[in-house]
């Protein structure tokens, strides 16, 4: 699925987000964008919460990384970009993560 996402300590609506693809495999999840690749393998916690203004957002620690991603149902690359939330797809990816969080404590 299509996601923006921001690798930092905090978000808020100043902050560009990149724009990727997230991988649905729950044994396999990453996000991958500009060529490059960022393996899910080593998360410590996820938790969906929603940011004023913006919508529905997963927040992801992957090792020393704190990773805030969304799933946009449409965006427009505007100034700073434009975008609608998809929740239900937030929360799609939210019980993806989390069965991936789950298999990855039980290894």
């Amino acid at each position: 699925m299509k996601i923006l996402y921001y690798i930092g300590e905090t978000v808020d609506l100043s902050v560009k987000m990149n724009r990727g693809t997230f991988n649905e495999n729950p044994a396999a999840p990453c996000i991958e964008s500009d060529g490059k690749t960022i393996a899910l393998n080593q998360l410590r916690t996820a938790e969906r919460f929603y940011l004023n203004g913006l919508g529905s957002m997963l927040k992801i620690q992957n090792g020393s990384d704190t990773i805030y991603m969304t799933v946009p149902r449409i965006y427009i690359e505007l100034g700073s970009g434009l975008a609608i939330i998809n929740s239900a797809a937030v929360r799609r990816a939210y019980k993806i993560v989390s069965s991936a969080l789950q298999l990855q404590t039980l290894l």
